[in-house]
């Protein structure tokens, strides 16, 4: 999931927490799954996935994004 989440746009990610699922958001949806399967001790990077879709866009103002070390 972080591979397609890293190809959205800014305005991608806020779509798509925004999504209706089942009566609440896709990100809420995503957090009581978390809570969930955290009980389960399965999908353990479900966090990540959260985190990454409510990041905003990594780039810096010349367009391009930050360089890892």
């Amino acid at each position: 999931m972080n591979a397609v989440i890293d190809e959205m746009s800014v305005e991608e990610c806020e779509r798509m927490r925004a999504l209706d699922y089942s009566g609440t958001s896709f990100l809420g949806a995503m957090e009581e799954l978390k809570k969930l399967a955290d009980d389960y001790c399965v999908c353990t990077g479900l966090q990540g996935v959260i985190t990454n879709l409510t990041c905003e866009d990594e780039t810096d103002e010349d367009g391009e994004g930050e360089e890892e070390a």
